[in-house]
């Protein structure tokens, strides 16, 4: 006999200044599943309203190269920190990429990431993974291990608490290939 799972909608807030760009997401967000996977429910609307929302455990917010990632990162972990969080900012931008990732985002996707792409990394999320591309996995590892004026076979690194919970979250990571 068939095993038959109900699985309920995941709630997901979508988060963007622009609203062509959040009707897209709700799109992306609103298709149906395939392969007996969970579906989205998406909650669009601004910040304040989608934080609010108690239900939500998963957050997409949409940042251009003009926003200041780390404070906004940062009210969304003051207000809701059990919250996970996956990032769609503007491609090429590694540096705003690691300071998403190290500001608490559980993925990063570019802006021309197409739509099954943005469904494997919300899977990744929700089943407690992180999503980003391996090179910049790499530099946040280098990043975190950089020790000044020593080598790393003489001086054991001194991270922060927050830089030893990205470490484990990265070394617990799938590949996204």
């Amino acid at each position: 006999m068939p095993l038959i799972r109900n699985l309920q909608p995941i709630p997901i807030g979508l988060v963007s200044d622009h609203p062509i760009r959040l009707e897209g997401l709700v799109s992306i967000f609103g298709l149906p599943t395939l392969d007996g996977r969970a579906a989205l429910l998406p909650i669009p609307g601004s910040l304040p309203e989608v934080l609010r929302c108690q239900s939500l455990e998963y957050l997409v917010v949409d940042i251009d190269s003009s926003t200041d990632v780390q404070p906004l990162l940062d009210s969304i972990r003051r207000t809701r920190p059990g919250l996970r969080l996956i990032v769609i900012g503007p491609a090429g931008n590694d540096e705003l990429a690691l300071q998403a990732i190290i500001g608490g985002a559980r993925a990063y996707l570019d802006i021309n990431t197409d739509a099954a792409t943005v469904r494997r990394a919300v899977d990744e999320v929700t089943s407690g993974s992180i999503w980003a591309p391996r090179r910049l996995l790499s530099k946040l590892i280098d990043r975190l291990l950089k020790v000044p004026d020593s080598s790393l076979t003489n001086a054991t690194p001194h991270l922060t608490d927050r830089e030893h919970q990205v470490l484990e979250l990265i070394m617990l990571a799938h590949s996204n290939r």
